[in-house]
């Protein structure tokens, strides 16, 4: 597998992120917005050969590029972005497809997710002509060969009421994907402990994390985990996640087999129809 230039760039502890993240998309000539909220800094990408049916809904698909301050990131969560990256430049047909470069996923243990970039992207997408999305999150997508879909609402509603509207879209969206992607690759409904799909959801929006685990250490029940934001935290989650948030989340993690498993992924959601 061959690996950009920039990438090399974007891993580097001391890297400026979003500002080799904009060099690549001027570069690959995407058509991109810099949205700034309160400190954070989002990106705004409408991809290559994209089409708009009215009637559908538009499908924003987002990974989170900032990162643990002192780390490479590699895994959590630069792979997902260099994945869109490519997906955006890429002429395979999509349809009402927006990529969302977010900032602010990473917040202390105690945070809420109403902190999240996420939250204040999602209040803020309308103004941008973005209406009632479904959104898709990719966060820790460049190793293993096994898809997991995790709608997270079943584990939060109960502390967030708010929530409880949107239960029936999630539920709808994570089937259909679940359908769509088992023709192509290996894939499962499970729990994730991390991701940005809560800030999205409590802005009101339904939103599912996608990630890519080893098979045979997929976490499938809700009681797999003690909390929602230190995976490495716990004992029975899969044994790379020790490795998030370290020093340890290196390119020696990667495995090419999750990156053609990211490319059907992208390209079923790139197909997929949602009716308003």
């Amino acid at each position: 597998m061959n690996i950009p230039a920039w990438f090399y760039r974007f891993i580097d502890i001391e890297a400026n992120r979003k500002a080799i993240l904009k060099e690549v998309l001027e570069i690959n000539k995407l058509q991109f917005r810099e949205v700034v909220l309160n400190t954070d800094t989002h990106l705004l990408v409408y991809p290559y050969n994209t089409i708009r049916k009215p009637g559908r809904k538009i499908k924003l698909l987002t990974a989170h590029y900032d990162r643990v301050p002192g780390t490479q990131g590699v895994l959590d969560n630069s792979c997902a972005v260099w994945q869109l990256l490519e997906y955006a430049a890429s002429p395979i047909q999509k349809e009402n497809i927006v990529i969302a470069f977010t900032d602010h996923e990473e917040i202390p243990h105690e945070g809420s997710a109403k902190e999240q970039g996420a939250f204040f992207l999602g209040k803020a997408l309308a103004s941008m002509g973005i209406e009632a999305p479904a959104v898709f999150c990719f966060d820790v997508t460049g190793h293993g060969d096994t898809v997991l879909i995790a709608d997270t609402v079943q584990q939060v509603v109960g502390r967030y009421a708010s929530l409880e509207p949107l239960q029936q879209q999630i539920s709808l969206m994570s089937r259909l994907l679940l359908a769509a992607l088992k023709k192509h690759v290996r894939c499962i409904e499970g729990y994730l402990p991390f991701g940005e799909n809560l800030g999205f959801m409590l802005a009101g929006f339904p939103a599912l994390e996608i990630s890519i685990v080893p098979e045979k250490e997929a976490p499938r029940r809700m009681n797999d985990f003690s909390g929602l934001a230190q995976p490495h935290a716990n004992t029975s989650a899969p044994q790379f996640w020790s490795y998030l948030h370290t020093n340890r989340d290196t390119l020696e993690l990667i495995t090419p087999e999750a990156f053609f498993i990211m490319q059907k992924v992208l390209a079923c959601l790139g197909s997929m129809h949602l009716s308003k």
